[in-house]
């Protein structure tokens, strides 16, 4: 549910958090942001470990699949993005199974907002992005339309994001 900010005011939004529970060995915490009224707007369930969990052994090299085309034409013709959010640098592989694209490296906090808490990124906002426009090539590819998940069901980061970009997999569970 987006959060929609008047152009002269603000919007007061609530954090709430659950008890922990072990589940799978590790703690998890049910967490969500709140509007004013108290509806949910977005939720998610955050592992807590005292070090990063170790990569799935499923690489990304075991997707197969054709090229997508040139990102100059999946950015004038499917995408719509602009070019400060031209992400994808390539799409090796588009199969029924998922997708992969090989991403820019991000920008630094500094170079997309004015005095930033953190001089790097904990999250990569980039290669979340990029995974989102990844996910609109497949569904146009594989299902003639663009469209975006409504669902991500997991998101887990087993490193610090590289300097020189990355590769982002996407696996599709169900159609």
């Amino acid at each position: 549910k987006p959060i929609v900010v008047p152009t002269q005011g603000s919007v007061t939004i609530s954090i709430g958090t659950q008890p922990l529970v072990k589940r799978q060995g590790l703690l998890t915490v049910a967490t969500s942001l709140q509007d004013q009224s108290g509806s949910v707007l977005v939720s998610a369930v955050v592992l807590l470990a005292a070090r990063r969990l170790s990569p799935p052994s499923e690489k990304p090299e075991d997707l197969k699949g054709k090229p997508y085309g040139s990102t100059n034409q999946i950015y004038e013709k499917i995408l719509f993005h602009g070019p400060q959010m031209r992400f994808i640098t390539s799409v090796p592989i588009c199969d029924e199974s998922g997708i992969l694209a090989e991403i820019a490296a991000t920008r630094p906090p500094a170079s997309w907002m004015q005095s930033p808490l953190r001089d790097q990124w904990i999250a990569d906002p980039t290669a979340l992005d990029a995974a989102f426009q990844a996910m609109i090539l497949w569904t146009t590819q594989r299902k003639g339309a663009p469209s975006l998940p409504s669902f991500v069901s997991q998101y887990r980061q087993y490193r610090d994001f590289p300097s020189q970009g990355l590769r982002v997999a996407a696996r599709i569970q169900s159609q």
